[in-house]
């Protein structure tokens, strides 16, 4: 690989500038960009970059953690060289951005790079992967100084790495088992009987917990503002309430899916029972449930009477008795 110092090209300059908040480039780097060799080996999904960026004022880390939705696929080649695939994030003069649902492309290699614009220097990649049991893994590639990749952006926004470190070891074991043996589980995640069921009692009290709030929120605010409409209208907006937290909350906190859960099975649950209440309580018998005729209340201390009954130890007594006329 040849490099040579070229005056540097005034589009260039003005992109390298803004992107480095007014710090100007000290010139250009003429790199060749060699294809990726061989079958490409698919990682995971790239969730966190950080780098070490120049501005006026020093070099700083500048760490972006990808959206849910944005985060590009994570690979090496054959010669364990790393590569992002694109269609999931741009890079602007802010730096690298998530895509919105609605750009979002279907991902594919970078094309050819006419200009490039340096980011800086990686510090660390994370990524996440699926095992066989359908567990969801996280790992960590970390560099040193002497041997980290630099991070630019070619003229479409498209992320390359270049020099560097290859994951050799990536691909070699790769190459002997089908998965690399030296991926770890950094996250604690207990995969114990003991910690499985861990995992579902406290996903199950918080669906729990959540359902139960949003039931009676859903209750209070009908309530208070006397939406007494139809009972099926009624239950309806609960159901629909419910579902449109419970997406709100899954794209806001994608990685607590329980909290969507609960305000989903909420809004269901307050629609279901209003149409109980409804239309199927009124049709049991009493036996079951049903309506039922009036009786007196039960008051502590008091054993229930039946009509026309008084309770051991007690007389009758006529109304002038007491003084009633």
């Amino acid at each position: 690989m040849k490099r040579r110092r070229v005056p540097t090209s005034r589009v260039a300059a003005n992109e390298f500038t803004a992107l480095h908040e007014g710090k100007p480039p000290s010139g250009t780097v003429l790199e060749t960009i060699e294809p990726f060799i061989g079958r490409k080996r698919v990682l995971g999904r790239c969730t966190e970059v950080q780098y070490l960026k120049s501005v006026t004022d020093g070099t700083y880390p500048y760490h972006h953690p990808f959206a849910e939705h944005a985060q590009p696929t994570l690979f090496v080649d054959a010669t364990g060289r790393p590569g992002f695939y694109r269609g999931r994030y741009k890079t602007t003069y802010r730096g690298i951005e998530d895509r919105t649902h609605g750009e979002i492309e279907d991902e594919r290699l970078p094309g050819r790079a006419t200009r490039l614009i340096t980011l800086g220097k990686i510090q660390f990649l994370r990524y996440k992967w699926e095992d066989e049991d359908g567990d969801v893994k996280t790992e960590e590639i970390r560099f040193e100084p002497s041997e980290a990749p630099t991070l630019s952006h070619d003229q479409r926004g498209d992320l390359h790495l270049t020099g560097g470190r290859l994951l050799k070891e990536q691909t070699t074991m790769a190459s002997k088992s089908g998965k690399s043996r030296s991926r770890r589980n950094p996250s604690g995640k207990d995969n114990s009987t003991m910690g499985r069921g861990k995992r579902i009692l406290v996903t199950g009290l918080a669906v729990g917990f959540g359902a139960t709030v949003t039931m009676v929120a859903l209750n209070q605010v009908f309530t208070k503002f006397g939406l007494t409409w139809n009972p099926a209208v009624r239950a309806g907006a609960k159901v629909a309430a419910g579902v449109g937290l419970a997406m709100v909350a899954g794209m806001a906190m994608p990685g607590v899916p329980a909290v969507a859960a609960g305000l989903a099975v909420g809004g269901v649950v307050a629609g279901m029972a209003d149409l109980y209440v409804a239309y199927i309580l009124p049709k049991l018998p009493a036996s079951m449930g049903g309506p039922r005729a009036a009786q007196f209340p039960v008051i502590a201390g008091f054993p229930h009477l039946p009509a026309g009954r008084i309770p051991s130890g007690y007389g009758q007594m006529q109304g002038a008795g007491c003084g009633v006329g």
